[in-house]
């Protein structure tokens, strides 16, 4: 195995785009190939996930037959921007694109009934993309509903996460405030 000499050509079965005991770490044009056009270039990502975060774990979620928004008050990653608001639960778009969201909330049982539950995106109050379930009758227990939803809206929308049950609570941190089971995320794809 031979190491760089700056006397030799670069060798072809070693190609060096980097760092290479082969040939010299700069020498596009015989090691690299051409350089390709540049990428699109645009605002960066507005990203973020936030979570419940209650300190007696569960949030009451009422008006059976309505999605009643969830308050998420509590961002663990991203919102450099300032988007998601943690005093409404909402996130505001800040420009027009295509945007990816996603949630899961976690139901707690209250009784041995069985109960359906919604759970949806609200876009400026009104809700689209819904997605339903019928939990079984078992005190207690614990069901996730969760869902991925791609999204245009345009600059100044507002986007909020609404559920609706019966006989059901909303289940914030069943730990601790920083172990939140009901989250909303989303990202700007373009």
């Amino acid at each position: 195995m031979s190491v760089f000499n700056p006397g030799l050509p670069c060798n072809p079965l070693y190609p060096c785009c980097g760092p290479s005991p082969y040939c010299p770490p700069l020498i596009p044009s015989t090691c690299c190939g051409p350089t390709g056009p540049p990428g699109i270039v645009g605002p960066p990502k507005s990203f973020f996930q936030a979570q419940l975060s209650q300190a007696n774990g569960t949030v009451a979620v009422s008006i059976a037959g309505t999605l009643t928004p969830i308050l998420f008050n509590a961002v663990r990653t991203g919102n450099a921007d300032g988007a998601f608001n943690v005093n409404t639960g909402a996130y505001v778009a800040p420009t027009i694109g295509s945007y990816n969201f996603s949630t899961s909330v976690v139901i707690l049982q209250t009784a041995a009934v069985v109960v359906a539950v919604s759970v949806g995106l609200l876009v400026n109050g009104v809700p689209t993309n819904i997605a339903a379930q019928s939990v079984p009758g078992i005190a207690g227990q614990p069901v996730s509903v969760s869902f991925s939803s791609v999204l245009r809206l345009n600059a100044g929308d507002i986007v909020q996460v609404g559920a609706t049950t019966t006989g059901a609570l909303v289940f914030g941190s069943a730990v601790a405030p920083s172990a939140s089971y009901t989250s909303f995320q989303g990202i700007s794809l373009f």
